[in-house]
């Protein structure tokens, strides 16, 4: 909220103010972590998992990492042509996992554009099953990020992102 200071002058009783100071809470919420076990079926086109994110001021953002064994280094997600994320809710999709590579450890985290630390949400091991050959899909859908920007400031940058499936795994520019 908004503070202002408030003086009185102790001879003539006179009432100076000062300009008015915002003070704004930051914070974030502490978060227990969950620790989930999710089996894909191989072949699948597509699969989603939910992270919530704490409450926090300002809004906290998700960001997915991907450790092939649970003990490597994490790679963050958007490194990857067949998975995505919205920062916003943290969603996360897998397209077209239909082979091991899919099969590993993701973690969420959430962090704010004020901290300078990430907390980690939830973390999923997933394993890939089945024998099932990677059926060959021709794309079917090709969409823009929900979370996509609809103004831009002038010399401010816009990323739009991109998702399509398909196998083989369609490029797309």
């Amino acid at each position: 909220g908004y503070y202002i200071c408030e003086v009185t002058e102790y001879f003539t009783g006179d009432v100076y103010w000062s300009s008015p100071a915002k003070l704004e809470v930051l914070y974030m919420n502490d978060v227990t972590a969950s620790d989930e076990s999710e089996a894909i079926d191989s072949g699948a086109v597509v699969q989603g998992f939910d992270c919530s994110l704490p409450k926090s001021y300002p809004a906290a953002i998700a960001r997915w990492y991907y450790s092939a064994d649970g003990t490597t280094e994490r790679v963050h997600i958007t490194d990857f042509h067949d998975m995505f994320y919205y920062p916003l809710n943290g969603r996360l999709f897998i397209l077209n996992a239909n082979t091991a590579n899919h099969t590993g450890t993701y973690t969420c985290v959430a962090s704010n554009d004020e901290f300078l630390t990430e907390t980690t949400v939830k973390t999923i091991t997933v394993t890939v099953i089945g024998s099932a050959g990677a059926a060959k899909r021709p794309p079917s859908k090709a969409f823009f990020d929900q979370d996509a920007a609809t103004n831009v400031i002038v010399g401010q940058e816009l990323e739009l992102r991109c998702a399509v499936y398909g196998n083989p795994v369609p490029t797309y520019v």
